[in-house]
């Protein structure tokens, strides 16, 4: 089932996510700041839960917009993607797919490392 966790604090933009996903067929969840330490697996299941290990969350950290894809073939990855860009909403620079190696991360663990190697693709070119 091919389900879109994502984290906004646009209520336009979190309106129109989820029409999009309406359109298109595909369930989603919007994740709530209480919820960044649960685990990505879980969002995904609809049973919010801590992630293993647990993470902290600094006080004054501030979630950026993300989007995880759960279960989606490269196809309708690609057909979510060309549907997001002609609806002329805001791109949203972190993006992940869930998988078996971050599944069990916590949406502040992703984030970090999404934004670690955002720096480090930066630094590369």
């Amino acid at each position: 089932m091919q389900t879109l966790l994502f984290y906004t604090t646009d209520r336009q933009k979190q309106s129109q996510l989820q029409l999009l996903c309406r359109r298109l067929g595909i369930s989603f969840r919007a994740i709530a700041r209480s919820q960044l330490c649960c685990s990505l697996m879980s969002l995904a299941a609809g049973m919010p839960g801590p992630a293993p290990g647990g993470s902290s969350i600094p006080a004054l950290y501030a979630q950026p917009e993300l989007l995880v894809f759960s279960g989606f073939s490269s196809d309708a990855l690609d057909r979510f993607l060309a549907a997001y860009r002609s609806s002329g909403l805001a791109p949203i620079a972190l993006r992940a797919v869930l998988t078996p190696t971050n599944s069990s991360w916590s949406v502040y663990t992703l984030t970090t490392e999404l934004r670690r190697e955002h720096r480090l693709l930066q630094n590369q070119s």
